[in-house]
């Protein structure tokens, strides 16, 4: 073929696709980094998601309720690992919340879905769950997570008020702030031995929590993390702890005895503070400073 020809052969290709629909042009190329997404039921046909898609993995970002429409609840959730062809490696912003918050707007009917949701299983697969994630699920009474968790955002499961059983198995590395908190019926908490962080305010007003096991690999205690755990008698700070915030035992009205174990080298303020059945607490030799009213009793 002549220069000339080839060259206007090209110029009339690149004619003809100018000329084309945006979306036909797209359709040419593989975008391996899109966002794509649509609605799909789980492995079992009885609920349905919505979902979002960015390099080839899916984030659920919706819980659109039970396929049934006759099925009012209450749901036992599993997560799906896999919707239509996708991976689930996430749980999106607000995706079961049953309340719509600035960062999600939700229609009613889907809060009205969530707060019929009794039992939530994450399994493995997922490595992260959202802001907000399951706030507000009245009707939620266990909550088990087998899956690798390496981010949990805030206020994952906050004023899930009929919250009983907890289980956190050892792929969870840290609980987000305000992830528990004002869930005051918690009673049974399980935690797995990865778990390295417990953030800020994470059980807060976890009123009637008893018999906390932290865990051995466990390195920082936020402040106010567990602040107003009525119940809680005795408390067990592992070797690994280098952090314990402010605040972070205060307020819990049954507490007896205390032992820190880490290489800690200062204790917040008010980390025991108002804890009026305190009576033994055993420091580290590494501890050099001790901040305002951490032990203060009224």
């Amino acid at each position: 073929m002549k220069p000339k020809r080839l060259i206007s052969l090209l110029v009339a290709v690149c004619m003809m696709i100018t000329m084309l629909p945006l979306s036909a042009v797209t359709a040419f190329a593989e975008d391996t980094s899109s966002s794509t997404g649509g609605t799909a039921s789980d492995g079992t046909d009885t609920y349905k998601y919505e979902y979002t898609v960015n390099d080839g993995n899916a984030t659920i970002t919706d819980f659109l309720g039970p396929v049934d429409s006759t099925n009012t609840g209450p749901y036992t959730i599993t997560v799906p690992t896999k919707l239509s062809t996708y991976d689930v490696t996430a749980i999106g912003v607000c995706a079961f919340a049953g309340i719509s918050i600035s960062d999600h707007q939700k229609d009613q009917e889907l809060c009205k879905f969530c707060q019929q949701i009794k039992t939530v299983t994450i399994p493995k697969g997922i490595t992260s769950i959202g802001k907000s994630a399951f706030q507000s699920c009245t009707a939620l009474t266990d909550v088990t997570i087998d899956a690798d968790i390496t981010s949990m955002g805030s206020h994952a499961f906050i004023y899930c008020h009929a919250l009983k059983n907890v289980t956190l198995g050892d792929g969870v590395r840290e609980i987000g702030d305000y992830a528990f908190m004002w869930c005051e019926q918690l009673e049974h908490l399980t935690l797995g031995n990865g778990i390295q962080t417990i953030g800020d305010y994470a059980f807060n007003n976890c009123l009637v929590l008893d018999n906390v096991t932290l865990p051995a690999n466990l390195t920082s205690i936020g402040e106010y993390s567990f602040w107003r755990c009525n119940n809680l008698h005795h408390i067990n700070i592992p070797e690994e702890v280098t952090h314990i915030g402010d605040g972070a035992f205060g307020e819990c009205a049954e507490l007896r005895s205390a032992t820190i174990k880490g290489p800690v080298t200062s204790i917040g303020k008010s980390t025991f503070a108002v804890c009026p059945k305190l009576e033994t607490v055993e420091l580290p030799e590494s501890l050099t400073t001790i901040g305002d009213s951490a032990f203060l009793q009224l």
